[in-house]
């Protein structure tokens, strides 16, 4: 009885695991076949334990690096990562009355005042250097806030991503005295809503942002909407080489309380153009930087500098 008990337990997680995804991962292309998945394994399930297993090697057939079972470590860490108050975001008073701000991640929940702290320090500037060398993107909310310090208004981007309510199309853009949120859900759309944003600390200034191959996800999200928003007034330029191209986002679920933890992709994120950034596996399209620069971070940062030190000085001339 009690082994009967164990395996109807452990059928009922990996069901629920199946259902989570069958109902929220994005790429729906990859769930033509996912209905044959979800008996194949009742009579081999003995308990959570083999469920998980199985599952493992279900979630597996999606082929997609992000989507799997989460280990509690794991889980853990990212939560650790989340609750730090300090230490993501760097600013500092270089000659010549240059700002620089280095941001590290996106990942802590409070990133939004970080930046804000880190950008007040050293607003009276003349320019700024801003570095998102190896920043791997974090919390898409979060990310799109820090540009209301950079920006007066423009795009910022638009999410694409599933619920239980199906497909849900999410635009987010800066205006100059609000955050605008636009909202697109299957068979319906919102009235635009509007939220109270920060100053613009440091925009309309020139600026410098160096990248590279580490710079990913949401960072790749505010170095395009600072590009477009840049534009006509040419006041910004990126040095470095080419972002990685992570334009996919994750949800992570908790399973039946706590007896399993899910990392499911579950849409997709364009820049300010509405230009996919790619997958960041097969599809790595990237943000091309406005110079290439050779060499490593100590050669981006210098070439970034340089340039920027260049402007401001036709511009006082």
């Amino acid at each position: 009885m009690k082994n009967r008990q164990h395996a109807s337990f452990g059928r009922e997680l990996y069901w629920a695991i199946w259902e989570k995804i069958d109902t929220h991962f994005y790429d729906v292309s990859k769930l033509a076949q996912w209905i044959s998945w979800k008996h194949r394994f009742d009579d081999l399930i003995v308990d959570d334990e083999s469920a998980l297993g199985f599952a493992r090697q279900m979630v597996a057939s999606l082929n997609d690096k992000y989507t799997g079972l989460v280990e509690p470590d794991d889980v853990m860490t990212k939560r650790a990562i989340q609750q730090i108050s300090e230490g993501a975001v760097f600013t500092e008073r270089l000659a010549g009355n240059i700002g620089q701000i280095s941001i590290l991640s996106f990942e802590p929940n409070n990133i939004v005042n970080q930046v804000e702290m880190g950008l007040n320090a050293i607003a009276d500037c003349d320019g700024f250097l801003f570095k998102l060398l190896n920043n791997g993107g974090g919390l898409i909310q979060e990310t799109s806030e820090c540009l209301e310090m950079f920006m007066v208004e423009g795009p910022v981007t638009t999410i694409e991503f599933r619920t239980e309510r199906g497909t849900t199309t999410r635009e987010i853009e800066l205006v100059p005295d609000a955050y605008m949120l636009s909202t697109t859900e299957t068979g319906s759309e919102e009235e635009p809503r509007f939220f109270k944003r920060r100053k613009a600390i440091v925009a309309n200034k020139p600026m410098s942002i160096a990248i590279n191959g580490g710079s990913a996800s949401s960072t790749e999200i505010v170095v395009a909407a600072l590009m477009k928003n840049s534009r006509k007034s040419r006041l910004c330029r990126t040095f470095g080489k080419k972002t990685l191209g992570k334009g996919n986002m994750q949800t992570t679920f908790d399973i039946l309380n706590g007896r399993a933890t899910l990392r499911i992709t579950c849409g997709r994120f364009l820049s300010a153009d509405g230009v996919w950034f790619g997958d960041a596996q097969k599809d790595c399209r990237g943000i091309d930087p406005d110079v290439l620069v050779e060499g490593g971070d100590a050669a981006i940062h210098e070439a970034a500098l340089e340039d920027l030190r260049q402007r401001l000085r036709n511009r006082a001339a």
